[in-house]
């Protein structure tokens, strides 16, 4: 979806400047033809069994998301959910990680985070897992939608 809005530029400018890319990695690149003002690329590992230290690596990429956002004074963000795409991230423990890790570290500098959910069964689980956490931390840190 990335590479068709911002179209083949894109594709160049990441494999001429995104060199050797390592697992927990965010880069903030133009954003070409697509209608926002940067692209925020992290790096994820490809979910085996847990043995292989994918949640540590989540936890970082998602933690330099955050450091991206307050470096570049990014006010608004969307994401894609994770745990219903190709790397096959389980979905409840993977929405739990990212949520602690936004709640936690989201600079004051970002308004609004938007996670984008592909069907019913993954807004579902994040639903659940954003109704756990108190109306004030979300206020406090900021829109989490």
């Amino acid at each position: 979806m990335i590479l068709q809005k911002a179209g083949d530029e894109f594709d160049t400018y990441v494999l001429e400047h995104v060199l050797q890319p390592k697992s927990g990695s965010v880069y903030c690149l133009p954003a070409f033809r697509a209608p926002v003002d940067r692209i925020l690329l992290g790096i994820l590992p490809k979910w085996q069994d847990s043995l292989f230290e994918e949640e540590k690596l989540v936890t970082r990429c998602y933690k330099n998301l955050m450091l991206s956002c307050a470096d570049n004074k990014i006010e608004s963000i969307a994401i894609p959910a994770l745990g219903a795409g190709q790397n096959t991230f389980p979905q409840r423990r993977i929405s739990r990680i990212i949520l602690n890790i936004f709640l936690q570290n989201m600079p004051e500098t970002l308004q609004s985070l938007q996670i984008i959910c592909k069907d019913e069964s993954s807004f579902d689980v994040y639903q659940e897992r954003l109704s756990l956490y108190e109306s004030d931390a979300l206020t406090t840190a900021g829109q989490i939608s």
